[in-house]
């Protein structure tokens, strides 16, 4: 395996390599931050949600008195990267695909001066993916893959550059932009420096929707 540059090899312990902030097989504690909306939206780590292993996440809008465009999220909040590129990527599933209205992949970006936000939302009705642009409005990716089985994992990803503010690539599945070299979203100052991962679970209708994740990755490395 190689770092961003395709320069060196990286070997030994992956969690405290240089340029690797996220590994998560969800084989040990849960320790994802939840946010949503409604009274119980939840993330845990259970034995039905595994990709490989023996468990995954499970994230699930509120159940009781569910509304249409109820959320949950789980996020990750880690430094700055040294290179400026980032890469956050996890594997999905809908276990009962008609609840769900989008999944989404965000990342937040504090350089010490200002927020900026990248985040891609795939529709689960449409199959298509949509980007947050400059002014915060969602644009068309050219991205996109139907999900009509439950039992079919498709792997979600969203690279930008933390220096420069672009989107870089979005993938979902079989299907690829690369290059797309389109500013994020500044959503205004501050002098906090940090990066925050998530990933957003929004219901289609007044009923719970829930989306099943693993193998959880973020770091300046494309290829692993």
């Amino acid at each position: 395996m190689r770092d961003h540059l395709g320069q060196f090899q990286i070997a030994g312990n992956l969690n405290f390599a240089r340029g690797i902030h996220l590994l998560d097989d969800c084989e040990g504690a849960m320790n994802w931050i939840l946010m949503g909306t409604g009274l119980d939206p939840s993330v845990e780590f259970i034995p039905e949600a595994a990709f490989s292993g023996s468990h995954g996440m499970a994230l699930t809008t509120n159940e009781i008195g569910p509304a249409e465009n109820d959320t949950a999220t789980a996020y990750k909040v880690f430094a700055l990267p040294e290179s400026g590129l980032i890469v956050f990527r996890f594997r999905f599933t809908c276990p009962v695909i008609a609840t769900v209205k989008t999944v989404a992949i965000s990342i937040i970006v504090g350089n010490g001066t200002d927020v900026w936000h990248a985040r891609a939302t795939w529709n689960q009705v449409t199959g298509a993916i949509t980007y947050l642009n400059a002014a915060a409005a969602e644009v068309a990716s050219g991205c996109s893959t139907q999900i009509t089985n439950s039992m079919v994992w498709s792997t979600f990803e969203l690279t930008i550059d933390t220096k420069t503010h672009l989107y870089k690539h979005i993938s979902i599945g079989d299907s690829r932009v690369k290059d797309l070299n389109v500013s994020m979203f500044n959503t205004g100052a501050s002098t906090q420096k940090l990066v925050e991962t998530e990933i957003i679970v929004k219901a289609v209708a007044a009923a719970k929707a829930t989306v099943y994740a693993d193998t959880f990755y973020a770091g300046e490395f494309i290829d692993l």
